[in-house]
C-alpha cells in the first residue's frame, strides 16, 4: 500500500499509476489511507481536490462534481465556452445539459488544474457518488494521461470504479490495532480485548473502544468479549434492524453470538428459544443485513453483526448463548461450547475457569501459544478461589512467553503479589526478561511447568554468557528457535562463525513483541550492531542503547563501537582503542579477548599469537580471524615487511565466515609497504559473484528498474530481482544506492595519505 501510494506520487516513473483504488469493508481504513494521500501529496507541492460520495446526494445529478470545483471558480470562468456549459450543468436548473460537454469541460478543468502544479484528486466513497459525477470522472481520468494528475479513491469493492491499480486493505494485525487504541487512551488490556473482537477492522475497533465506559477504558472494569459500538453509524444500523421486527431481531442476535455462522445450531438455539427456526432470518437476508451461503449465514459487514449482537438487553444475550452452549453437544464442539457458556455468565466461576483451561492447554499442544495466553487469561479472570486465579494467571504469562509475546507477559505480571510458588516463578521469568534480574534463586526452581520452561532457559543464556557457543547450538532449535533463545542463539552463531545466519535469525525476529525498554530488547540491540559492524556497516549503525540498565550490555556496546571505529578507519591503531576488547566477557571469548587487550597494551606478539590458539581451541574462527589480522597489523608496525601470508590467512577465515568488515584493512596491509598515496581496497566479495548475477548488478548500478534490466537481458522480472537478492546478501548492501557505490568503486580507501 505504501508502495502505491509512492508510485502514485512519483511523476517521474513512466509506468506509475494514476489512479489508485483503495478497497475493503467498512472500517478497513480507507479514509486513513486517503488522508496519508493527502497529506504526502501536500508535502509533494500537488493542488489537492477532495470529494466525498454521500448516500443524501446519490439522486443529483452533477453533485459531486459541483463540490469538487467548488474551490476552484477561477478555473471555470477561464475556461469560456465549456466553462459555461460546465457552471450550467452544476447549477442544478433542470435546464437540459449536453453530457458529452460537461465530460470535455471537466477534462479540461482537470488539465487547467494541473498546469501550475500537479494535481491530486482524491475521491472517498466513490461508490456514494451520483452516476452522473462517476461517468464524468471516469471519462476524465482517463484520458488525462498526459497531465501530471493522480487520482486516489476509495469504495468498498474493486468493481465501484476504473482503476490502474486496486488496493484491498486486509485486516490489520491484532498488536497494530491495540497499538492505535492505547493511542486513544485505553489500558492495553482493555485494547487488547476490543482488538481481538474486532477482528483487524481499526474502524470497528475505535468504535468499542468509544463505547467503553471510563472504568473499562482504564482497566478498572472488564470489558465483555463483544463491546458495544458507539456512534451514529451504530445506531442507525441498530434503527434499520429494529425496523425488520421482534423475532428478527431476536434470531440476528443469535446469528451474531456464534461466530462460526452455522445454521445448525442456530436453527437449534432458536427452537430452543421457542422461535420457529432460521426462517425468521429471511427478512435480514432480503434487507442486505445477512447473506445465507450454503450452510452459514454470514453478516454484510462487521459493523452490522456488532450493532445487531446489541439489539436486545444483556440477559437475552446470555440467554442466546446458553442455547448456542446447549446446541453444541458433540465432543468435538466442546471448545465453541465452553465459549458460550463464557458468554452466558454472570459471576465468576472455577467450573468455567477451568473448563477453559483446558482449552487453553489444547490450543498450546496445537501451537497457538497467543491463544492459549488469551484464554488462560480469561480463565483467571472467571475463577472464583485465588489457587485457580493465580494457576490460570501463571499459565497465561508462561504462554505468552511461549509466543514471544514478552509485551503481554509484562502486562499480565504487572502489579501482582504472588501467593502460590508457580505464579511467583513465572512473575520471575518475566522480571529477568524484561531488567535481566531475577526474583528468584536457581535452587529455588519446583517441579513445575514454569519451574522446567525457567531451567531450560537460563542453561541457554547461561551457556551465552559464558562464550560456549557450542552449548547454545546444542540447546537451542535454530530451525524455529523460542522468541526467547533468539538472541542468546544469534550470539551462537556468530562465534560459531556464522555472521550470515545469525544475522538473518535477527531480522526474522519480531522485536516490537519483546516490548522497549526491555533486558532481552537491549541485548538484541547490542547483538545486531555488532553483527552490522562485522559486515561493515558502520555507517548507518543506530547509535546504542549504552543506558541499558545491565552493565553487562552496557560494556559490550561500549566495545561494539570502539570496533566500529577500527572498521570505519582502516588505518586507525587499534593499541588506541583498548575497549573493543573490554566488554568483561567470560569463558573463551572472554580470554580470547583479554589476551587481545594484553598483547595491543603492550605490544607483544606473542600475547595476540595466544590469543590466535585460545580461539582456535574453543572453535571461535572469527575471533581467531581478527587476531590474525590484529598480529599482522602488529608485525608490520614493528618492521615486518611481509605479513600476507597471515593476512590472507585471515581474510579467507574471516570472508568463510560473512565477516566483510576487515577486507579495507587487509586491502592495506597487503599493499607494499612503501606505497605512496591512496590504495583502493579490492573487493573480493565482487569477484565472487556469478556471471549472471555480475549483467544485472551492471544494469542495475546504470540505473534501470528491474523491468527494463529483464526487457534488456531477456529475464523475467522475478529472475531480475532473485539475483539482486542473491547480490545484496553476498555484498553486504541493502538499497540499489548502495549496490551503485560499491560497484562503482566508492568504498573506504586505505593505505599512506587516508587517514583523515
Amino acid at each position: 500500500m505504501h508502495t502505491a501510494l509512492a508510485q502514485a506520487l512519483d511523476l517521474a516513473a513512466p509506468t506509475r499509476p494514476r489512479r489508485v483504488l483503495w478497497h475493503g469493508p467498512r472500517g478497513a481504513g480507507k479514509t486513513w489511507w486517503l488522508a496519508a494521500a493527502e497529506q504526502a501529496a501536500a508535502q509533494r507541492g500537488f493542488t489537492v481536490a477532495r470529494v466525498a460520495g454521500r448516500a443524501a446526494d446519490r439522486d443529483l445529478a452533477f453533485a459531486g462534481l459541483a463540490s469538487l470545483f467548488q474551490p476552484f471558480p477561477q478555473v471555470i470562468d477561464a475556461l469560456g465556452d465549456d466553462g459555461a456549459a460546465l457552471r450550467s450543468a452544476l447549477a442544478y436548473t433542470g435546464a437540459s445539459v449536453d453530457p458529452v460537454a460537461v465530460k470535455l469541460a471537466t477534462l479540461r478543468a482537470l488539465a487547467a488544474l494541473a498546469e501550475p502544479q500537479p494535481l491530486c484528486v482524491l475521491i472517498d466513497d466513490v461508490h456514494l457518488l451520483d452516476m452522473s459525477t462517476r461517468d464524468v470522472l471516469d471519462f476524465a481520468l482517463a484520458r488525462s494521461t498526459a497531465d501530471p494528475i493522480v487520482a486516489f479513491l476509495t469504495a468498498p469493492s474493486s468493481t465501484a470504479i476504473a482503476a490502474d491499480r486496486t488496493v484491498r486493505l486486509e485486516p490489520l494485525p491484532v498488536a497494530e490495532v491495540a497499538a492505535i487504541l492505547q493511542q486513544h487512551g485505553l489500558a492495553a488490556a482493555a485494547g487488547l480485548r476490543c482488538a481481538h473482537a474486532a477482528a483487524g477492522n481499526p474502524g470497528v475497533a475505535v468504535a468499542m473502544a468509544d463505547g467503553l465506559s471510563e472504568a473499562q477504558r482504564t482497566g478498572r472494569a472488564p470489558v465483555p468479549d463483544l463491546p458495544r459500538l458507539a456512534g451514529e453509524l451504530a445506531d442507525e444500523l441498530q434503527l434499520r434492524m429494529r425496523d425488520l421486527g421482534e423475532r428478527c431481531c431476536r434470531a440476528l442476535v443469535v446469528a451474531a453470538a456464534d461466530e462460526s455462522g452455522e445454521l445448525g445450531p442456530i436453527g437449534a438455539a432458536l427452537r430452543q428459544l421457542g422461535e420457529p427456526g432460521t426462517d425468521t432470518i429471511e427478512p435480514a437476508e432480503e434487507a442486505g443485513i445477512v447473506e445465507v451461503i450454503g450452510s452459514r449465514v454470514a453478516f454484510a459487514d462487521p459493523w452490522m453483526r456488532h450493532a445487531a449482537y446489541h439489539l436486545l438487553a444483556p440477559a437475552s444475550r446470555r440467554a442466546a448463548h446458553r442455547a448456542l452452549a446447549a446446541a453444541y453437544d458433540e465432543p468435538h464442539q466442546a471448545s465453541a461450547r465452553v465459549w458460550h457458556l463464557v458468554g452466558a455468565a454472570n459471576g465468576p466461576s472455577d467450573s468455567l475457569a477451568e473448563a477453559l483451561s483446558l482449552v487453553a492447554a489444547d490450543a498450546a499442544r496445537r501451537g497457538a501459544p497467543s491463544t492459549a495466553a488469551r484464554t488462560y487469561e480469561r480463565a483467571a479472570e472467571f475463577a472464583a478461589t485465588t489457587a485457580m486465579r493465580e494457576q490460570a494467571l501463571a499459565d497465561a504469562i508462561g504462554a505468552a512467553l511461549d509466543g514471544g509475546e514478552l509485551v503481554d507477559a509484562v502486562r499480565m505480571a504487572a502489579g501482582v503479589t504472588a501467593t502460590t510458588g508457580e505464579l511467583a516463578q513465572a512473575v520471575s521469568d518475566v522480571s529477568e526478561l524484561a531488567t535481566g534480574r531475577s526474583a528468584i534463586p536457581p535452587d529455588a526452581d519446583g517441579a513445575t511447568r514454569s519451574g522446567a520452561r525457567r531451567r531450560r532457559r537460563r542453561s541457554v543464556w547461561a551457556a551465552a554468557a559464558a562464550g560456549d557457543h557450542r552449548a547454545v547450538l546444542r540447546l537451542c532449535d535454530d530451525s524455529n528457535p523460542a522468541t526467547t533463545d533468539v538472541v542468546p542463539l544469534a550470539v551462537a552463531l556468530r562465534h560459531a562463525g556464522r555472521a550470515r545466519d545469525a544475522r538473518d535469525l535477527l531480522a526474522r525476529a519480531d522485536a516490537a513483541a519483546l516490548g522497549r525498554g526491555t533486558f532481552i530488547a537491549h541485548w538484541m540491540v547490542v547483538a545486531q550492531a555488532d553483527l552490522a559492524v562485522l559486515s561493515g556497516r558502520v555507517d548507518d549503525l543506530a547509535e546504542l542503547d549504552l543506558a541499558a540498565t545491565d552493565e553487562g550490555l552496557r560494556a559490550q556496546g561500549v566495545a561494539v563501537a570502539a570496533r566500529a571505529r577500527l572498521v570505519h578507519d582502516p588505518v586507525l591503531d587499534p593499541a588506541g582503542e583498548p575497549a573493543a576488547w573490554g566488554d568483561d566477557t567470560v569463558g573463551a571469548v572472554g580470554e580470547v579477548r583479554a589476551a587481545l587487550r594484553s598483547g595491543h597494551l603492550h605490544s607483544d606478539p606473542d600475547g595476540l599469537q595466544a590469543a590466535i590458539d585460545l580461539a582456535e581451541q574453543a572453535s571461535l574462527p572469527i575471533e581467531a580471524g581478527e587476531a590474525r589480522l590484529w598480529l599482522a597489523s602488529l608485525l608490520r608496525a614493528q618492521g615486518t615487511a611481509d605479513v600476507s601470508a597471515i593476512v590472507r590467512l585471515a581474510q579467507a577465515t574471516l570472508q568463510r565466515c560473512g565477516v566483510r568488515a576487515w577486507d579495507p584493512r587487509c586491502a592495506a596491509l597487503l599493499a607494499p609497504p612503501t606505497a605512496v598515496g591512496v590504495v583502493r581496497a579490492p573487493d573480493p566479495a565482487v569477484a565472487a559473484l556469478s556471471q549472471a548475477e555480475l549483467r544485472v548488478v551492471d544494469a542495475v548500478a546504470a540505473g534501470l528498474t528491474n523491468r527494463e534490466v529483464a526487457a534488456k537481458l531477456f529475464l523475467s522480472v522475478k529472475t531480475v530481482d532473485f539475483h539482486l537478492q542473491q547480490v545484496y546478501r553476498k555484498l553486504g548492501v541493502r538499497s540499489r544506492t548502495e549496490l551503485a557505490v560499491r560497484m562503482t568503486g566508492g568504498g573506504p580507501t586505505v593505505g599512506q595519505g587516508a587517514q583523515r
